[in-house]
């Protein structure tokens, strides 16, 4: 999911590139270990009414811009719960808005790892093996 979009962005400079995609990619592994821990704070399952009730309003540009990073990952469970277990006749849509907001928390992660100024620690762990 995040290495094909960092493959269709065009960035400007060839050094970004590969700083970028790795930012990416441990957003999205820390976001992946934070997932379990969110699940004690997930309700019941959702049913087809629910599931697609939902679709529509996170299917809005504001669903991504608003809620914290912390609901986002709740809302892309339900999404993937929909896709899965309860309406999978509309699996595509479902899967669709858990990646955008998947996608939504890394851009956030990977914009915090630049606001302080860890991208050169972040590459330098990474190039020592610490993942």
């Amino acid at each position: 999911m995040l290495v094909s979009f960092a493959m269709l962005v065009d960035y400007p400079t060839e050094g970004i590139l590969p700083t970028m995609k790795t930012i990416a990619l441990v957003a999205v592994l820390i976001l992946m270990t934070a997932l379990p821990s969110l699940e004690q704070n997930r309700g019941k399952a959702l049913t087809v009414e629910e599931c697609r009730a939902a679709a529509k309003l996170y299917g809005k540009d504001e669903a991504v811009d608003l809620p914290t990073s912390k609901r986002l990952a709740l809302q892309s469970e339900e999404m993937k719960d929909c896709e899965t277990k309860t309406d999978r006749v509309n699996w595509q849509q479902y899967h669709a808005l858990s990646d955008k907001f998947l996608m939504a928390i890394s851009l956030r992660q990977s914009d915090f790892i630049s606001r302080h100024k860890l991208d050169a620690q972040f590459v330098t762990e990474d190039e020592e093996g610490m993942r």
